[in-house]
């Protein structure tokens, strides 16, 4: 079964679109997220002796996002984003998605993907490799290169040919709309990124560049990239993430894809 990926900038519906996702596939759902938010720790599904073990048979589809909710992930989303101005290097903070992304994977989504189980994710180490990347150049301090990134335990792990997701969606809509959506946003997670509209200029470039999906295909040739457009009305959304699941699904879905 597919390990699903949706990426984009910041405001442009990840949360909403792959809930639709969920909720159209009608199959029993974990929510990684929630059970890691209300224990404090990620679940595990090897062994039903030790803490915190799910048995993963009970579900079908597992709900996950990056960075978590617990340790390194929950930091990172409480505090190292917070600030209005940066108080981390570009290096220090990729070096902390790569920590949370190496718990994240080895306790979650290696022995779901063992298990053969629908792995539905916000966010993953794509948004390192756009993210950190782009920081450095914005923000200024020490260059990090996308090499850099990818020599993280962490990212190197994700990256792995037998690791990576199927499906990837990058969500991208006109730049005036992503500010629209930012003003009325309201997140309990909100980052200084957001406060910077040509960094999200910036972030989005990068998310629709040749040079990201080049990079990505080396790694996994198998892979299906579905650039989304997420500008137009909610219900034309639902037909489209159908369509696209369902040409996945029968093999159908070509290696770059525009809808």
């Amino acid at each position: 079964m597919p390990f699903i990926v949706f990426e984009s900038i910041d405001g442009a519906g990840k949360g909403t679109i792959s809930k639709i996702l969920i909720s159209m596939l009608l199959k029993e759902t974990f929510d990684v997220n929630s059970y890691a938010s209300q224990k404090g720790f990620l679940p595990q599904f090897l062994d039903e002796k030790k803490d915190f073990y799910v048995n993963p048979n009970d579900y079908e589809i597992f709900k996950t996002s990056e960075p978590t909710f617990v340790g390194v992930g929950r930091n990172i989303r409480e505090h190292v984003l917070k600030f209005k101005k940066l108080k981390y290097s570009p290096f220090d903070i990729a070096l902390q998605f790569s920590l949370d992304r190496r718990t994240l994977y080895e306790r979650v989504i290696i022995p779901l993907k063992k298990k053969n189980k629908t792995i539905i994710q916000e966010r993953s180490v794509v948004s390192s490799l756009v993210y950190q990347v782009e920081h450095s150049k914005f923000f200024g301090g020490k260059p990090i290169t996308i090499e850099d990134v990818i020599s993280l335990e962490g990212n190197k792990i994700a990256l792995k040919k037998e690791n990576m997701f199927d499906l990837l969606f990058i969500l991208y809509l006109p730049f005036k709309e992503v500010s629209k959506r930012l003003k009325k946003r309201k997140k309990f997670d909100d980052v200084f990124y957001e406060t910077e509209k040509k960094f999200q200029k910036q972030l989005l470039d990068s998310y629709l560049s040749e040079e990201l999906q080049k990079f990505l295909l080396k790694q996994n040739p198998n892979l299906k990239i579905v650039y989304l457009d997420v500008s137009k009305p909610l219900e034309g959304q639902i037909l489209k993430i159908k369509i696209i699941y369902d040409s996945f699904i029968k093999g159908e879905l070509k290696t770059i894809n525009y809808f």
